[in-house]
């Protein structure tokens, strides 16, 4: 656009005020913090998987300590070796004087899950939990096959142990850490120790698996130590794969893929002298405490430096474009129906452009809407005056009195009858300034048609009343009773011939504020395709007139010319049935 000083200035602003700062201020930060927040996040799970690695070390220690300890007592020496000589009650004694140092141990260090000597002498006697026969050992097939392994290899460790031995008592329900090793005696085997952790004393950092963000495994050689009785969760088959695959041969080191298009994060190490090892999955931190710590403190940035940004953007534009806020503010009044508004600018630039065109629209939108309301206003009053003008009776009002007087002079009461409600219904009518009437009004006039009827035809027609009491006194439009009756009785009794009822109700809903009127008679009916004619001639979509269509357009037009075209008949007919018309009428009390 020529001339656009204004247009240009405030794209320039924007550019150097809020792009360039913004961005710059985006890269700088995410950057930073994504680096820190990645080398942080490596390094604790680094010192972590020492720290587990070191628990694990020192608890291999204490199982070889006590060991040592054990397979070095002197009583426990003596009692091997001289169970031949001595005397079964001897024995007794110095079998219950270990198991209680034995079990002193046990209580000295609560870690030790148990302590298990299994020996081979079938004279030296059974004490629980401690002295137990080597046959006990045998009768599991787990601890068997722990056995034949112990012919090539004197020590067995096993990571997820449970014993069947105690499995009524709770020391015997949870999983543990075995350790069993030959007793020796002058290099001869006479039994076999078995010391025993739980697996969550000796593996304890599992146990954060449910709660901590950082995850860690353990792998016995391929094998995957996931113990779900104990809440101890395992790295899927997948991932596992992924990982050991990458740990073959490496004493530690960090691996890291794409699954389902996240980045997954691995460090491991192996434990000195087992085929132990651990693994910490540190992807969950990174994805959600790093990236949402990250994203937390740029999107606090961000939305700082961008309320100050607006703030000096608002002020500059403000300056900038005072006259541009005089015709905002102008439009707001317009929007609230102010339409008086004028915007008193002058100039040569495209502001003083807009402001001029803004007030010759508004100006033409005033003009326009003074014409429409005239519009509106003249063809109202036109359509009802000419409904109320389709029966202009004065005249035959005036000629029906001076029949009846000669009726009444020569004593025909039923001609002075007929002639005295025809002239009740012509007087009606010809109020004609008033549009409306009281319900009970729309009544009468339908009595008195309806004693017409019954005058002129040699059947009787039966008008039933349910009008509630306080409907009786509400305005409604007038003459829309007695053109559905007049239908009713054109097109359901006069074919018929023969004694009939329509029956009308009237009910108020205070609550919708509408009155409800209702007609019903019981004649033949109509057809679906004739009842969806009839209703389409009303609603207007069909010009073709049908059986009763005029008068119910009629009424449909002067509901809509008084209340709006909301306002609509409710129309159901079916063959043998009869029909049914509704007519909804605003709550109107004067």
């Amino acid at each position: 656009m020529k001339g656009a000083v204004f247009s240009r200035r405030l794209v320039l602003v924007y550019t150097v005020i809020v792009t360039v700062p913004l961005a710059i201020l985006i890269l700088v930060a995410t950057e930073h913090l994504r680096r820190g927040e990645y080398r942080r996040i490596l390094a604790d799970a680094e010192s972590d998987l020492k720290d587990n690695i070191s628990h694990v070390s020192n608890c291999i220690d204490l199982f070889v300590r006590l060991e040592i300890t054990i397979t070095g007592n002197r009583k426990m020496d003596d009692l091997f070796l001289f169970s031949n000589t001595m005397d079964k009650v001897s024995i007794v004694f110095q079998v219950r004087d270990l198991s209680d140092e034995l079990e002193r141990f046990s209580v000295s260090m609560p870690q030790i899950y148990g302590i298990r000597i299994f020996t081979d002498d079938e004279k030296i006697p059974e004490r629980w939990p401690i002295f137990f026969h080597r046959e006990r050992l045998e009768e599991n097939a787990y601890e068997q096959a722990a056995l034949e392994e112990s012919e090539q290899k004197d020590r067995i460790w096993q990571y997820d142990y449970r014993s069947e031995l105690m499995a009524t008592l709770e020391m015997g329900r949870n999983r543990a850490v075995s350790y069993t090793t030959p007793i020796l005696l002058r290099k001869r085997r006479i039994g076999r120790l078995q010391i025993l952790m739980r697996t969550i004393d000796f593996f304890p950092f599992l146990q954060r698996g449910q709660n901590a963000v950082q995850r860690d495994f353990v792998f016995q050689g391929a094998a995957p130590l996931a113990l779900p009785e104990d809440g101890l969760e395992g790295l899927p088959p997948q991932l596992a794969s992924h990982v050991l695959a990458a740990a073959a041969g490496v004493e530690a080191g960090r691996v890291a893929f794409r699954e389902n298009g996240k980045e997954r994060h691995f460090l491991w190490r192996r434990a000195p002298n087992t085929d132990l090892l651990l693994v910490r999955d540190c992807t969950q931190e990174l994805n959600e405490l790093g990236i949402g710590a990250f994203r937390a403190i740029s999107g606090i940035g961000i939305l700082l430096s961008t309320a100050l940004l607006f703030w000096v953007i608002r002020f500059a534009t403000i300056r900038m474009t005072s006259r541009l806020y005089l015709i905002i503010n102008s439009m707001n009044e317009v929007h609230k129906g102010n339409l008086d508004v004028m915007v008193p600018l002058e100039g040569t630039d495209e502001i003083s452009g807009m402001a001029k065109a803004f007030t010759n629209m508004l100006t033409r939108i005033k003009c326009l809407i003074q014409e429409i309301k005239a519009e509106e206003r003249l063809v109202t009053e036109t359509e009802i005056k000419a409904m109320q003008n389709q029966i202009n009776a004065h005249f035959l009002y005036n000629v029906l009195e001076t029949i009846r007087m000669q009726a009444e002079l020569r004593d025909e009461k039923p001609i002075v009858q007929s002639i005295t409600l025809l002239g009740k219904m012509l007087r009606y009518c010809l109020t004609l300034r008033k549009t409306r009437g009281k319900v009970i009004e729309e009544v009468e006039y339908t009595r008195s048609y309806i004693a017409l009827l019954n005058i002129r035809n040699d059947y009787v027609v039966v008008l039933r009343e349910h009008i509630e009491e306080n409907a009786l006194n509400l305005e409604i439009p007038r003459m829309l009773l007695q053109p559905i009756v007049e239908n009713a009785f054109l097109y359901a009794i006069e074919p018929e011939g023969e004694d009939a009822v329509i029956d009308i109700w009237i009910e108020t809903d205070a609550v919708k504020g509408m009155i409800l009127i209702s007609v019903q008679d019981y004649g033949r009916g109509l057809a679906p395709e004739a009842l969806e004619r009839l209703i389409k001639h009303i609603a207007g979509e069909d010009e073709i007139d049908t059986p009763g269509g005029i008068g119910l357009k009629n009424i449909q037009l002067r509901l809509a010319a008084f209340y709006g075209p909301s306002w609509k008949l409710d129309i159901k007919s079916a063959p043998d049935e009869g029909m049914l018309v509704r007519i909804p009428v605003p709550y109107i009390k004067e």
